[in-house]
């Protein structure tokens, strides 16, 4: 959302005006060290040009040179009119920075200065938002929506804020305008999912899920997501088939194997998925005390072996082979440093 054309209140002459219509082609296109260069000598001449100076700020910002570019829009906002687009570009380097109670006050100058725009609602509506003001941040949102209506990001955003404020429908409703504006992106049918899950409407989560995985297979929380809501319509097989693939293609999930070391219907299945469990946490907590760190057991590795042991339909010789840990001498050969001790 930076702007990156000059305002046209900061130039002196005509070629200062022509120089900075150049460099700021330049820089639109990505060519940032020529844009540099020009902005730099209209700097030599002019010193306080707010164009040139603003403008070197948002190269600066792109080149990671934070500190410098903050430094350039405060210089460009006192030697200058008061441009929005200054306080706007200023505000969303605090944001991203974490600085949000400076970034909410250059976003509502800026929208002093322009109630509509459109980057200034959004950079304030974040800035409330990470300050935990949520009614605060959806409202701005909400008036960020009506000025840039097409901006998949800032329903998104509001549909998460809603959400969070327990009014599930309307962020339902926030969301699908999300997904519509850009079908394309996973997170945006997984952020659909879980919220119409928060309505009760298990079957149209699910699709959501399974659409997620389809466009990003390696989504890996979606598994989950996508496991859970299947387990609330009591499709425990479907479910069970989700986290194997999830374990197909990340063999180191170990929430995944918990979920299945308690719910597989194949017996040798959860014994093994049991054992590929143990050895992940056993070996975590032995690199732990090799390490003086502290040694704590995940709480979904005591639910999966509490669910084996109270399952009255699982035969007991198989509750009893499931209980017996992984050899000393096998977690050994998993460590990178055998301890004998």
């Amino acid at each position: 959302m930076n702007q990156t054309h000059p305002s046209n209140t900061g130039a002196a002459g005509s070629d200062s005006a022509r120089l900075l219509a150049d460099a700021a082609e330049l820089h639109r296109a990505g060519r940032l060290l020529e844009a540099e260069r020009i902005y730099r000598r209209i700097l030599h001449q002019e010193p306080a040009n707010p164009d040139a100076l603003h403008l070197l700020g948002l190269v600066a910002k792109q080149a990671g040179q934070s500190e410098a570019a903050v430094h350039l829009l405060r210089q460009a906002i006192a030697n200058g009119p008061e441009v929005p687009a200054y306080r706007a570009n200023l505000a969303m380097m605090y944001e991203e920075e974490g600085r949000y109670a400076e970034a909410e006050r250059e976003a509502a100058g800026a929208l002093k200065l322009d109630p509509g725009l459109g980057s200034a609602l959004y950079c304030l509506a974040n800035a409330q938002r990470a300050q935990d003001r949520y009614a605060e941040a959806a409202d701005t949102y909400d008036r960020a929506t009506r000025v840039v209506p097409d901006d998949p990001a800032l329903w998104s955003n509001l549909g998460a804020t809603l959400q969070t404020l327990g009014r599930d429908e309307q962020a339902v409703a926030a969301l699908r305008r999300a997904v519509v504006l850009s079908p394309a992106e996973a997170e945006l049918h997984s952020n659909l999912g879980n919220a119409l899950l928060a309505c009760g409407l298990e079957e149209e989560g699910i699709r959501e899920f399974r659409e997620s995985l389809r466009l990003d297979p390696g989504f890996v929380t979606v598994y989950a997501n996508l496991a859970s809501a299947l387990l609330q319509t009591a499709r425990i097989d479907e479910a069970t088939v989700v986290l194997r693939d999830c374990l197909d293609r990340f063999p180191g999930g170990r929430k995944a194997l918990a979920f299945l070391a308690a719910n597989d219907s194949d017996d040798f299945n959860r014994w093994d998925a049991g054992q590929s469990l143990a050895v992940r946490i056993l070996v975590r907590l032995i690199e732990a005390a090799q390490a003086d760190k502290t040694l704590n057991a995940e709480d979904y590795f005591i639910d999966a072996m509490r669910a084996t042991l109270t399952n009255p339909s699982l035969d007991q010789a198989l509750i009893a082979e499931a209980m017996i840990l992984p050899s000393e001498l096998y977690l050994a050969e998993q460590c990178d440093v055998a301890n004998p001790d």
